[in-house]
């Protein structure tokens, strides 16, 4: 729903509404990949929304800020805010290691061996938040985190095969397979119940 500014007036991580940005605005987009991502940044959140949407159902709203995040990514409002950053494994896992929720609470270090073994060795780890946290608290809610090292087959419809997991607030959600054309998911309780620090780059 925003795109992400950095302005010597207003400072960085501020949000632009899509629709202040005319395409006759924009002469070119240009991107630098990492050389092991096998597909870019735009690809990344645009998956990452419609994972947003497929997880939906496993949202848990007894968790205050997930249900705030389900009321801003509903698709009639579609307001949360993405960040796209390409990663290694190991980067991950340390962002995960030291970030505090609001209440200073930090993530199971049991769990995070587990995870581990989930990841691919480059990550797109896009970062999940809503309009009035991410710019003045540089903080965010989750993130959905994707195999970078996958090519991206399918053209305008949603590629589960990126799929690695997704990060709410008090939850992880991972897809434990297909039935038919429909994932299925199974969740794994996250000791991170609400919202944390933006991803250090």
């Amino acid at each position: 729903s925003s795109f992400i500014g950095h302005d010597d007036n207003v400072g960085p991580n501020f949000c632009i509404p899509r629709l202040y940005v005319k395409p006759e605005h924009a002469q070119y987009v240009v991107e630098i990949l990492r050389p092991t991502a096998a597909y870019n940044g735009v690809i990344a959140e645009a998956q990452s929304l419609r994972f947003l949407y497929s997880v939906y159902g496993q949202m848990d709203f007894k968790n205050p800020w997930q249900k705030r995040l389900a009321a801003y990514a509903h698709p009639n409002v579609q307001r949360v805010v993405l960040r796209a950053l390409c990663v290694t494994q190991e980067q991950y896992l340390n962002h995960l290691k030291v970030i505090k929720d609001w209440d200073l609470r930090g993530e199971n270090m049991g769990l995070l061996t587990i995870i581990g073994k989930l990841l691919p060795k480059m990550l797109w780890v896009v970062e999940v938040s809503i309009p009035q946290l991410f710019p003045a608290n540089e903080r965010k809610l989750g993130e959905i985190v994707l195999d970078a090292t996958r090519p991206h087959k399918t053209s305008g419809v949603i590629d589960f095969g990126l799929f690695v997991f997704a990060r709410l607030p008090g939850q992880y959600v991972v897809m434990s397979g297909m039935k038919g054309k429909v994932p299925a998911f199974i969740t794994a309780p996250s000791g991170l119940k609400s919202h944390v620090e933006l991803m250090k780059h």
